[in-house]
Formats: C-alpha cells, sequence, structure tokens
C-alpha cells in the first residue's frame, strides 16, 4: 500500500504539520520524527493532527524512538515503528486489535515413554581394533612421507676460482661526444663544485711599530670669568686634518678670571713617533671645553718612539693563495668522486678555478701582525669520464682475450690511470687507463640436485667433485644438520658458488 512519509523538524508544531498534511495523497501517512530533539507535541496536539489524517481519509502511524511520544501515540491507538523501512514492511495495527493467541484444545497425554524411543537412534556398531589400528597407521605412514619430502633442505657450496683479467689501453676523453667511437675516443663530461678553505702563515714583512708615546707640557688660558674643571683624560689635540690627540694625566681646576691659565702634563693617545710635534703645535681641546679655554704646549712633544715589526706582506698572501688553490682543488676532486664515484672517473689533470667566490685577508697588507691567513670560496670545474664508457671501451679487447670456458663476473669491472692524463695544447687529452675484470670458470649447476638427490653427504660430494672436476670436494650444509642424507626432492637442494 503506498506511504505518504512525512519528516518532521525539531521547529514544527502542529499548525505546521497539519498543513503538510494536506500534501498526503496516500492511504497512509507516515510522521517521521528526527532522532534527535523531535518536535514537542502535548496529547490535544496529537489527537488534532490524528483527526486531520482521518478527515483526509488517510491512518496516521509514528516513527520515533522518543519514549513520550510513543507513549501518546499508544494511548490513542497510533502504530509505532523504529524506522521508516520496518513501517513500510510491517502492517499497521491499532492498539485496539491486539493478537488473540490460539486456543489450545486438550488433547490426549502423549505416551512419553514411546516418544523417548522414537528420539533414541540405534547405537553405532564398534569399528573393529583392525580396521583403527590400520587407519592410524596410514596416516602416520603419509605424516612422515611428507616430513622425509619437505622438511629436509640442503646448500650445496661449489668453490669457484676467480681470475683476474688486465689490459691496457689509451682513451681519448673528448668533450661534445655521445658514444664510444673508434680509436677509443669516449664522451668527457663537465663536472663542478664550489668549495672553501683557509690558511695562514708566519708574517714575513717588516716594519716600525709604535713602541712609546710622546709627552708635553700644556698651557691653557681661561676664557671667562669662571673657574673651569678640567678632569683626567680630556683630550687636547692638532687642528691638522689628521689630530694628534694628547690626553691630560691628572685633574686640574683653571681659576676663575679671563686669562687665568694653568700648565698640564698631557701624553700623546697612540705611541709612535708620529706623535713628536714641535712647540705651539697643540691648539684645540675636543668638547665643550674647547669653547672655554685656549691651549697651547709650551714644549716639543717628545718621547714618541718606533721599533722594527712584523706585518703581513703581499708575498705572504701570493705564497698562501698558491697553496690554497691547490689545497682547494684537491678536495674539489674528493667532493666530486664521493657524489659520482660509481658512475664517473674524475680526471683531476683537468681541474681548474673558475671564479673566487670570495677572498678574505686578515690582516690587510701592511699591517702589523705576527701571522697572515687567508681565506677563499671557489669555484671549480674539470672533466670525467662514465665508468660505463670505459667499459664499453675496454670489452672488444679483453672479450677478444678471455680465455674457453670462462665468463665475466659482473659487477667486477675496475679502472685506474697509469700515468697522469696529457693535456696538449689544444685542450685534447689522452689518458692511459688499466682495465680489470674478475672471470670465473662458466659452470652449469642445473642438473646437480638431481644428480645427488637422496645420497649421504660424502657420496654426493664426490659425485659433485667428479661432475665439475673440481680440485677439492663443495662443502654440504643439511637442515637439520643431524639429517642423515640430501633432501629427495631436488628443489629442497641449493647450489650456490663461493
Amino acid at each position: 500500500m503506498k506511504t505518504f512519509i512525512l519528516r518532521l523538524e525539531t521547529q514544527d508544531d502542529v499548525t505546521s504539520i497539519r498543513d503538510k498534511l494536506g500534501w498526503a495523497k496516500a492511504a497512509r501517512i507516515l510522521l517521521a520524527f528526527p532522532r534527535r530533539r523531535p518536535p514537542v507535541l502535548s496529547r490535544l496536539d496529537i489527537i488534532l493532527i490524528q483527526r486531520a489524517a482521518s478527515q483526509m481519509g488517510g491512518q496516521l502511524a509514528f516513527t520515533t524512538r522518543h519514549p513520550d511520544s510513543i507513549k501518546l501515540a499508544k494511548l490513542l491507538g497510533i502504530p509505532v515503528f523504529t524506522s521508516i523501512q520496518s513501517a513500510q514492511r510491517m502492517p499497521w495495527l491499532t492498539a485496539d486489535r491486539k493478537h488473540r493467541l490460539p486456543v489450545r484444545r486438550r488433547s490426549e497425554r502423549a505416551n512419553l515413554v514411546e516418544l523417548r524411543k522414537g528420539l533414541l537412534s540405534e547405537p553405532d556398531q564398534p569399528t573393529p581394533n583392525l580396521l583403527r589400528y590400520t587407519a592410524f597407521m596410514l596416516g602416520a605412514l603419509a605424516f612422515l612421507t611428507l616430513v622425509l619430502l619437505f622438511v629436509p633442505a640442503a646448500v650445496i657450496e661449489v668453490p669457484i676460482t676467480v681470475e683476474v683479467q688486465t689490459i691496457n689501453m689509451t682513451v681519448r676523453p673528448t668533450v661534445g661526444s655521445t658514444s664510444v667511437l673508434p680509436g677509443v675516443q669516449i664522451p668527457a663530461a663537465a663536472v663542478h663544485t664550489t668549495v672553501a678553505g683557509q690558511l695562514e702563515t708566519v708574517a714575513t714583512g717588516e716594519m716600525l711599530v709604535p713602541d712609546a708615546s710622546a709627552r708635553t707640557t700644556l698651557l691653557v688660558t681661561n676664557q671667562t670669568d669662571q673657574s673651569i674643571p678640567i678632569p683626567t683624560g680630556t683630550v687636547f689635540m692638532t687642528s691638522a686634518s689628521s689630530p694628534v690627540r694628547f690626553l691630560t694625566q691628572a685633574r686640574a681646576e683653571l681659576a676663575a678670571g679671563f686669562g687665568q691659565t694653568i700648565e698640564l702634563q698631557a701624553q700623546a693617545e697612540l705611541p709612535g713617533s708620529f706623535s713628536n710635534l714641535p712647540a705651539a703645535s697643540i691648539n684645540a681641546a675636543e668638547g665643550p671645553i674647547g669653547l672655554l679655554v685656549k691651549v697651547t704646549n709650551t714644549t716639543p712633544a717628545e718621547g714618541g718612539t718606533d721599533r722594527p715589526g712584523r706585518s703581513a706582506s703581499e708575498s705572504d698572501y701570493n705564497q698562501l693563495y698558491d697553496a690554497l688553490i691547490t689545497s682547494l682543488t684537491e678536495t674539489a676532486v674528493h667532493n666530486l668522486e664521493a657524489v659520482y664515484g660509481n658512475e664517473l672517473m674524475i680526471i683531476s689533470e683537468s681541474m681548474k678555478v673558475d671564479r673566487i667566490v670570495e677572498e678574505q685577508r686578515q690582516p690587510a697588507v701592511n699591517t702589523p701582525a705576527d701571522r697572515a691567513k687567508l681565506s677563499l670560496v671557489v669555484d671549480i670545474s674539470g672533466l670525467a669520464v662514465s665508468r660505463t664508457d670505459l667499459e664499453a671501451a675496454a670489452a672488444p679487447s679483453m672479450d677478444a682475450a678471455l680465455p674457453k670456458g670462462k665468463s665475466v663476473e659482473p659487477g667486477s669491472y675496475s679502472f685506474e690511470g697509469v700515468n697522469p692524463p696529457l693535456i696538449l695544447s689544444d685542450g685534447r687529452i689522452v689518458w692511459d687507463i688499466q682495465a680489470t675484470r674478475n672471470v670465473v670458470q662458466t659452470t652449469q649447476f642445473q642438473n646437480i640436485p638431481a644428480l645427488v638427490k637422496g645420497h649421504q653427504i660424502t657420496d654426493a660430494q664426490q659425485l659433485v667433485q667428479n661432475h665439475l672436476g673440481l680440485n677439492h670436494p663443495p662443502a654440504i650444509n643439511l637442515n637439520p644438520s643431524w639429517w642423515p642424507r640430501l633432501p629427495l626432492i631436488p628443489f629442497r637442494i641449493e647450489v650456490t658458488g663461493t
């Protein structure tokens, strides 16, 4: 039967629900209450909604889990369901149409003895002992067979002699080449890196180093009518573009009155002979006091001396530069080998400095110092050749000399420069390289498992030694170790070369 489902909201009331019932066109009207916060409806509200549904000729039902709504619905004879699916699947019965239990009719008393006999089945006939023993033995035999076939395993280690094959070849790395060409011309790849380092050495430059400071007597004249305090360390100086500064050695008080004078002892701020000045050379005061007084040195400034000392020279930094560039070039080669060592072979003689990124000298040239330190950051570039290309260049000649019955061990190629690369005037490179690889005897192991299956260890060792023509018997490891024979199934036997 068609059902009109009206889903209620929390804010619905009796008026809005009755308005929504006007859209119902089915004989059954199902009000679906929300699980959380159902609308609050009183008993009168539900009666009015039920009456409106009856006037439209429809039967009303609820789907709700709210206890108050269920209680009111049962009081008014409205069917209540737990879900919309159950409301569509089950019949709508009102509260006044309760199911009646069928009346049990009196019948004759059942014969319990007969019923019991009918329930009991005939007892099973006992299985003969011989049959049971036979079945047990067959199961045990099957288990032992599986153990014999699949539990034991063996590893046969065949000793294989490894020989070294070597060849010398001359290669010509060429920038721009894309493949190995006749005449052993191979592509050269450009590599570059940035490295930093520093070196220091004993300074070898010579210069006069300031030693002692000059001293003099100053005559200070008051230009005001007030007394003027002169603290210790007051600065008086020359008026040249690069003034020589003198500092008073004691605190003094200049008496009040225009033209009052006082004599003060002063010492040059910096040591050196440059502070030796003639009389009347000091004529200015530093700070606010310079507007209040007039000053001059009544005696020459004397006592400033110099002594021979060391300084950083241009020669020191040139030597540091050459040594540091050599060291940084070696560092660049090591860095590139660490990055490309498995792929490229770096041509160290091709490395050159592309750019000085940063240069620091401590101290500057002709500055007094016992040591000179140079720091550099440089971009260095060079050429490298691919180990794959070297292998392609060496393989044809080495394969031609490969003994019969021997094969190359994969990944065993190695290369080493015989002589330093020769860089010609036009930039071409000629390089003598020694190529080395390992070769082993070609051995077929496929037939060995079938040959030794089920044999004892000593017999299996003799069979393998004779089959492969070995000088020494192979090692055979059984698992479990106490197992007396090799497995009966060949795939449980593994053969490896050592």
